[in-house]
């Protein structure tokens, strides 16, 4: 059995969606292009997270609570520069959802051309963040699924949650009742307009319940 679950992890090291296991940069699925440096980053109670971009304050504010969760201390998040801090900034010429990650010993850089990329960069940030000591790196990624001819139509990611600003609308399947949950009429009735007037109410109420700042 231990020789067989050696072999497990040793496939799955190999595998493009894991991380490798040899190295200092730990990051689930690994992302497209990792280099790696010598020396880290060391996070303190002290280090904040820089925004340069007022829209880039709700990824902050969502990465300082898992900061926190994590090390017992939430980071400051502040439009003051700082040299040892975590610097979020928005450049154009990255594709949808890319991101650059890159930490030195003396500080960290997000940078993308969207929020929602720059949260996909302190998500992979993230996972390094264990007991303070951060492994220096470089890291380039994208969100798969944006990729061109990973999924069949651009309508599958363009309508789900984040991406249209509101959470996205309930998803229904057959069959038509189950344990007393019926498919709403509308659904079925095959009266376009009115199907995606339902569907941008429920969105919204969705939003409205649950993520009220992205309404903001």
């Amino acid at each position: 059995m231990k020789h067989l679950l050696f072999l497990i992890f040793a496939v799955q090291a190999c595998l493009p969606g894991f991380a490798a296991c040899d190295g200092r940069v730990r990051i689930v699925p690994r992302p497209a292009e990792v280099e790696e440096l010598p020396g880290s980053f060391r996070l303190t109670p002290r280090t904040p997270v820089v925004i340069t971009d007022e829209r880039l304050r709700t990824p902050a504010e969502i990465f300082a609570r898992a900061v926190g969760k994590l090390t017992g201390t939430e980071p400051a998040v502040t439009a003051v520069p700082e040299k040892h801090a975590v610097t979020l900034q928005l450049q154009p010429g990255y594709e949808a959802e890319e991101y650059l990650l890159e930490v030195g010993r003396r500080h960290i850089t997000v940078t993308a051309s969207t929020p929602q990329a720059v949260l996909h960069g302190l998500r992979s940030l993230q996972q390094l963040v264990a007991g303070g000591e951060i492994p220096a790196c470089i890291l380039t990624d994208c969100v798969a699924r944006l990729i061109p001819g990973v999924l069949a139509d651009a309508e599958c990611y363009e309508k789900e949650s984040i991406s249209s600003g509101l959470l996205e609308y309930p998803q229904y399947t057959h069959p038509y009742e189950y344990h007393g949950m019926k498919v709403p009429d509308v659904l079925i009735s095959g009266h376009h307009e009115n199907i995606d007037r339902w569907r941008r109410e429920q969105a919204e109420q969705r939003t409205r319940e649950r993520r009220p700042d992205l309404l903001k």
